[in-house]
């Protein structure tokens, strides 16, 4: 007989301790004792889409090199300068708008004595966006993960942390949006940049993982108790609904004591959803089976 068959959780319940909506606690009532050969799956999930493309403080720093003569005290040569700029976060659902204001980071990153200006634009037939720079003799680059580095190579490019127009930024937590533009290799230096595919919805499944619900039998990259994966099947600014479960889908708790469970909502990359103060709901369904099985 088993002591409980269904838990409703629901993270505006979460102790006090929690962190968010996304690493949170639930303290049940009282003490639960699982049975041997008990199984447990999760169904009933809804999940607001409210995690956005640009997220501050996560992926929001735009970092470029670029070459110009200067407007004051032009020698006739193109200068390096170097700069990142911070992107407004937003869940930029139209690629017009992305470009916009990637074009305005951009301009705004300019040092004042340089002689360039950007453009970009959104090309919506291949998802791309489309970067250009005018001026005599300009040219520059996208800085992808590889190429952001602080000293003097003369193998590659490099990004210099000194001697930077723009904002301050931490080198070990560069918040870089090359994922979003698709600039994982070293770009090549030049007068224009056509991103890789960009994907407005870069989360595509939601991953609920447990530390101390079930018996840390599935693997991912970063975790070994993914208790559920979610698919992403609505854009930003809906409700992610998922009520499937089939009759294999379950996973062993026999022998668990339970009275607090802990819950983390994840992306592929093992990175913590944000939730910007909504709350998610799920329930915990629990079934008797012969694990021996």
């Amino acid at each position: 007989m088993l002591p409980i068959k269904k838990i409703y959780i629901d993270s505006r319940n979460r102790t006090q301790d929690s962190v968010d909506a996304s690493n949170f606690k639930i303290q049940l009532p009282y003490t639960i004792e699982i049975p041997d050969n008990t199984v447990f799956f999760i169904t009933d999930i809804c999940i607001p889409h409210v995690y956005q493309l640009i997220e501050a403080d996560v992926n929001d720093r735009l970092y470029f090199k670029y070459f110009a003569h200067k407007k004051v005290g032009d020698d006739g040569l193109s200068h390096p300068f170097y700069s990142n700029m911070v992107l407004p976060a937003g869940g930029y659902s139209d690629g017009n708008v992305l470009a916009a204001q990637i074009q305005t980071a951009m301009n705004n990153g300019v040092n004042s004595n340089a002689n360039i200006s950007f453009a970009v634009a959104w090309d919506a037939n291949s998802f791309s966006i489309n970067i250009a720079c005018s001026g005599a003799q300009t040219s520059f680059l996208m800085c992808s993960p590889n190429n952001i580095i602080f000293e003097d190579n003369f193998q590659k490019q490099v990004f210099k942390k000194t001697d930077t127009w723009g904002t301050s930024f931490d080198p070990n937590n560069l918040n870089t949006c090359g994922d979003i533009l698709n600039i994982t290799d070293d770009t090549k230096l030049g007068s224009a940049f056509t991103s890789g595919f960009v994907s407005l919805q870069p989360i595509n499944n939601i991953y609920i993982t447990s530390p101390n619900l079930g018996s840390f039998d599935t693997i991912a990259e970063f975790s070994n108790n993914v208790i559920k994966k979610v698919p992403v099947t609505v854009p930003y600014g809906y409700m992610i609904i998922d009520q499937t479960g089939t009759n294999n889908d379950f996973l062993n708790c026999s022998k668990q004591v339970l009275r607090t469970i802990e819950f983390h909502l994840k992306d592929s990359r093992g990175n913590y959803i944000k939730m910007h103060n909504m709350n998610c709901s799920f329930s915990i369904v629990f079934n008797k089976f012969n694990i021996a099985l």
